[in-house]
């Protein structure tokens, strides 16, 4: 299995032996933010700084403002000591190293571009905004992500680019101070919640034969309804037992129309997208990734996608490891036959979770490796402690070329 670890570029910069200590761990490459949500890291490793706090969503290069002139939609720059334009001296240095860097895109989360830019964010049928998701049915968003994700291509010097939040973005954040514990909104209420209403959305339900009104109508009821909270925990993935739910609740029908219209218009931002890279890459042979989910009803930074669909523009597929980690990923690996060269990557948090000694990562990854997964993805280098690294660099010495 080929290896990689991310990195955010401040855990690099400033740090004149960081490039060097993640070579060390034997890993291929690195996924280096580019584009990022807003976010607080530790950098347990860095020698000026501990913790850095980004508020806003932000891209740790200087955009050019020729690309983004008469677009409503603009990145902010991000700001700080070592932070600020940090992507370019961090890949450098990576690349000084020997190492290989895949540029990490995050497009859908997206937070701070501005209050006036309200209407595009995902409304829910009760009317709320969520000013961390913007949505992917605007045509203005599209045209945000795909600049941004094509900026970034033609930019850097890179193997490849990492797609994530490409697709639906909805109700879970994953960088507030949240308040919302799962016993309060289950699966199903989550996946509800993150359905948008906005005039591109009801258009779009329109032009499917749906009557978005009642669709509106139905949600609330079933979100007042509650009995939801089949999660084992708080997450983005829906399960079969969930997406039933969601049939139940909704008709099945209306839920299966639904969700094809919802899937049509994430293939069209991920084909603005991926067309986006491509152009931008001019010639050059870059790997696209995109961070996924195995039900199609997911919603968040790994969106849910047909497999099929998803391989036909991107030449791999990144999954956070499920439950049933062999059984996924081979109905993902089965999926990639008849096309030639297509990857399935697993991705493994080392973090310090109850796990962390190693060995149940290692049935893990060996279930995933067994099933035809062809990339082991570990997350993540800067945020990890001395034992985690030790973790991560255990699983690169078992699984890694």
């Amino acid at each position: 299995m080929r290896t990689s670890t991310a990195l955010y570029p401040f855990d690099v910069v400033g740090d004149e032996s960081a490039a060097d200590s993640v070579a060390a761990l034997g890993v291929d490459e690195v996924s280096l933010a580019a584009a990022y949500h807003a976010v607080r890291a530790v950098t347990p490793r860095h020698p000026v700084h501990h913790v850095v706090t980004a508020e806003n969503s932000a891209v740790y290069f200087p955009p050019e403002a020729s690309r983004w002139s008469g677009l409503g939609l603009r990145p902010r720059r991000a700001e700080g000591e070592g932070v600020r334009d940090s992507f370019g001296p961090a890949l450098a240095a990576l690349r000084g190293a020997g190492l290989g860097v895949n540029a990490w895109i995050v497009l859908a989360h997206s937070c701070g571009l501005g209050g006036e830019q309200a209407a595009s964010h995902v409304e829910n049928a009760f009317g709320d905004r969520y000013p961390w998701a913007l949505c992917i049915a605007q045509p203005e968003v599209r045209e945000y992500a795909a600049t941004l994700a094509g900026e970034v291509a033609a930019r850097f010097d890179l193997d490849g680019v990492e797609l994530e939040a490409c697709g639906w973005y909805g109700y879970d954040h994953l960088s507030a101070h949240d308040k919302t514990h799962p016993e309060m909104l289950g699966e199903v209420d989550r996946y509800l919640l993150a359905l948008c209403f906005c005039r591109s959305c009801r258009g779009a339900y329109g032009s499917h034969g749906i009557d978005a009104d009642r669709l509106r109508s139905l949600v609330q009821d079933a979100v007042r309804a509650g009995g939801s909270a089949t999660a084992d925990g708080r997450g983005e993935a829906v399960t079969p037992r969930a997406a039933e739910e969601v049939g139940r609740r909704l008709g099945g029908d209306l839920a299966d129309e639904l969700l094809r219209t919802r899937l049509d218009l994430a293939d069209e931002l991920r084909r603005a997208v991926v067309q986006a890279v491509r152009e931008s890459a001019r010639g050059r042979d870059l790997t696209i990734w995109l961070h996924a989910q195995v039900s199609p009803h997911g919603v968040g930074g790994n969106v849910g996608v047909d497999a099929l669909r998803a391989l036909d523009d991107v030449d791999g597929l990144l999954y956070g490891v499920p439950a049933e980690p062999s059984a996924e990923i081979a109905q993902v690996v089965d999926a990639t036959a008849g096309r030639p060269g297509r990857r399935v990557g697993v991705v493994v948090d080392v973090l310090g979770t109850p796990r962390d000694d190693g060995e149940e990562l290692d049935a893990v990854v060996a279930g995933a490796a067994s099933a035809g997964a062809t990339d082991l993805h570990l997350y993540h280098a800067g945020l990890a402690s001395d034992r985690g690294r030790r973790v991560l660099a255990g699983l690169v010495e078992s699984f890694g070329d």
